[in-house]
């Protein structure tokens, strides 16, 4: 979600062919938003990413988080 509101979907796939693959980078133009409020990344694993307040005109590099490990209980 931009700062204006504008909201823009984008799937990325690394599949490609035999012994090819796809970018992996998305591109998404703001006009003249100066920043982003929302940034949902929907993981595979189902895993959730949300990212906030983020300036235009960057490159980001996102991993996946590592899953939550469950306490342990005591007996």
């Amino acid at each position: 979600v931009g700062a204006s509101g504008a909201e823009q979907y984008g799937i990325i796939s690394a599949a490609g062919s035999y012994l090819s693959s796809s970018d992996r980078r998305a591109h998404f133009g703001l006009g003249r938003d100066t920043s982003v409020k929302l940034l949902e990344i929907r993981w595979p694993s189902g895993t959730i990413q949300r990212l906030t307040d983020i300036k235009a005109d960057l490159v980001l590099t996102v991993t996946e988080p590592a899953p939550a490990i469950p306490a342990l209980r005591q007996k």
